[in-house]
């Protein structure tokens, strides 16, 4: 009864499917949240960006407008007064800035006031009667953004969670439909008897499949079993027992070569 009993499966084929696809997925996920979170960070640099920019060029225009209406007055560039200090209260009203300053069509500065280092970002003319006076330049400290600590956490758990899920639906449901196949498999086989043929349990190709894996398990038995009553007959005309032993040793290594194709 012990040898026809059905050959146990490892449930490490439903498992190991199981694990594979949550494997995949969250290495699919991961590479999917990084890029997102790449595009977001330079998204908000971006409006960062330009929210500085439209910032700097309104103080500048407004600087540019001030200074050539001081110019048209008949004031010389180098003699305004009070344009550091003007500059100064500009800038410490408007915390985005870091640099502002008023040179000359070289670019040296008559005035400018900063705190730390600043990237430029505005640099227009203070025109004239048609001529360029003066530069007004405008800089701002490096971009700051929003802090990507809770997105990336957030993606990060529905990447997660979305693995596991995968996980388990392959597991309850393709990978234990897999696992029933292969029993079924595996018992035909042992048995040497055909599988039953059952309707939506699996394709017709999978199922000629796994006929034709029984018949053959079935045609070898049957070969097996030819070659032993063979073996059989010559033993009741060898009635020296001469022969016994090459009658085995041939009956056996053909039994053997047979098994192994």
């Amino acid at each position: 009864m012990a040898a026809d009993a059905v050959p146990h499966t490892p449930r490490s084929l439903r498992t190991s499917l199981a694990m594979r696809c949550a494997a995949v997925m969250l290495i699919v996920g991961m590479v999917a949240a990084a890029a997102l979170l790449w595009a977001l960070n330079h998204h908000n640099q971006q409006l960062a960006q330009q929210g500085q920019q439209a910032i700097a060029r309104s103080v500048a225009q407004t600087l540019a407008s001030q200074t050539a209406r001081a110019i048209r007055l008949g004031i010389p560039l180098q003699k305004l007064q009070g344009v550091e200090t003007y500059l100064q209260q500009t800038m410490d009203s408007t915390p985005q800035l870091a640099y502002l300053a008023l040179t000359d069509t070289k670019d040296q500065p008559l005035q400018a006031v900063s705190r730390g280092k600043a990237l430029p970002l505005i640099k227009l003319p203070v025109v004239v009667r048609g001529q360029t006076v003066a530069m007004i330049h405008a800089g701002a400290a490096s971009t700051k953004t929003q802090g990507l600590l809770m997105p990336a956490l957030v993606c990060m758990g529905a990447v997660l969670l979305m693995a596991f899920m995968t996980g388990w639906c392959i597991h309850a449901w393709p990978a234990s439909r897999l696992q029933r196949r292969h029993e079924l498999l595996l018992s035909a086989l042992h048995q040497g008897q055909t599988l039953p043929v059952q309707e939506g349990q699996a394709s017709d190709a999978l199922q000629a499949a796994l006929q034709a894996l029984a018949m053959r398990q079935q045609r070898n038995l049957q070969a097996q079993q030819a070659v032993a009553d063979y073996a059989a007959e010559l033993h009741a005309v060898d009635f020296d027992q001469k022969m016994r032993q090459s009658i085995d040793e041939i009956a056996q290594a053909t039994i053997k070569n047979g098994a192994n194709q």
